[in-house]
């Protein structure tokens, strides 16, 4: 959505509820704040705390941990891979800048493939509840829906079922 102007404040503000910018558009960077959600915030929040920007550091500081890219036996072999490679700390650390990225863009190609796979090859997914949470996990990227896949594909999860399952116990029990 793009950024459209606000009824009122600093010229900035649109900043925070338009499209990421060409450096921020990875899957894993935070969300900018829909637009919508930007009004109501200035609508809501007292006179002395409702500026986005605000709102857009809540989200990082309350909503988001850090979690490793590889287990750790992964990436002591890049370190050491990495440190004998390099004759300076400055080159040690670009080289694992570098590596980074590359681990980015393979978590980045992954959740590609899922997302393709779910339009393309939904019957991959055994229920209609994995195909959904692929779905939305490759929409959001947040931890919540990444666990969510992975439950709704390790215990085969089914909304429907499940809804069918309650209804029926609950006739019984009538």
């Amino acid at each position: 959505m793009p950024c459209r102007p606000h009824p009122f404040g600093p010229p900035d503000w649109g900043v925070h509820l338009s499209r990421p910018t060409e450096h921020q558009k990875t899957r894993f960077n935070l969300p900018p704040i829909p637009y919508e959600v930007g009004l109501e915030w200035q609508r809501v929040a007292g006179e002395s705390f409702q500026h986005p920007a605000l709102l857009h550091q809540l989200f990082e500081q309350y909503n988001t941990i850090s979690i490793p890219l590889l287990s750790p036996e992964h990436f002591y072999d890049d370190a050491l891979a990495l440190a004998r490679q390099a004759p300076t700390r400055a080159d040690l650390e670009q080289s694992f800048a570098n590596k980074f990225l590359e681990r980015r863009k393979e978590l980045e190609k992954a959740l590609d493939d899922v997302a393709r796979d779910v339009l393309v090859k939904p019957s991959l997914f055994l229920t209609a509840t994995s195909q959904k949470m692929a779905r939305k996990m490759t929409t959001t990227c947040s931890l919540q829906d990444i666990l969510g896949f992975f439950c709704a594909v390790s215990y085969h999860l089914d909304e429907d079922k499940e809804k069918e399952a309650i209804a029926k116990r609950q006739k019984e029990e009538e």
